[in-house]
């Protein structure tokens, strides 16, 4: 699995264990809900400022996002 398909996989999770919308997410972040949608379906990789800011958002890092690290339950 690649950075953009583990990405991808880990925004769903993060935002599912977190109960929120993507809506809510975009808003929280300061972007678009469909880019949102695009970067949460691999179709869009967000910059790394983005990448930084939904980090932030869910409380990993980084590695966890990208997927060189496992989250923690």
């Amino acid at each position: 699995m690649g950075y953009a398909d583990a990405l991808a996989t880990n925004l769903r999770i993060q935002r599912a264990k977190k109960w929120v919308r993507q809506q809510d997410v975009a808003n929280a972040v300061s972007i678009d809900q469909a880019a949102l949608s695009q970067y949460e379906n691999g179709i869009r990789v967000p910059s790394v400022d983005v990448v930084v800011r939904l980090a932030d958002y869910y409380g990993i890092s980084l590695d966890t996002l990208a997927g060189r690290t496992k989250a923690a339950s």
